[in-house]
């Protein structure tokens, strides 16, 4: 006899699908432009200089918000 699954079942894991695309094609793209636009320039004007790597990117980008939600850190 083969499982099968209620409607609640298959809702669920096609929800979390459907969201984690919509935050990988929507929402993370954004990323990209806090950083250009504001995690960049304020970590030049405080260090005078640009980030040499991931970790001095990450300690400014944790302090915004926006950033924050996506669930990167």
């Amino acid at each position: 006899m083969l499982w099968q699954p209620t409607h609640d079942e298959l809702a669920r894991p096609n929800f979390v699908q459907s969201l984690t695309m919509h935050i990988f094609r929507n929402i993370f793209p954004g990323n990209k432009v806090l950083y250009e636009k504001l995690a960049k320039p304020k970590f030049e004007q405080e260090h005078q200089r640009p980030p040499q790597n991931r970790y001095e990117i990450r300690e400014v980008m944790q302090h915004e918000p926006y950033y924050r939600w996506t669930g990167v850190q």
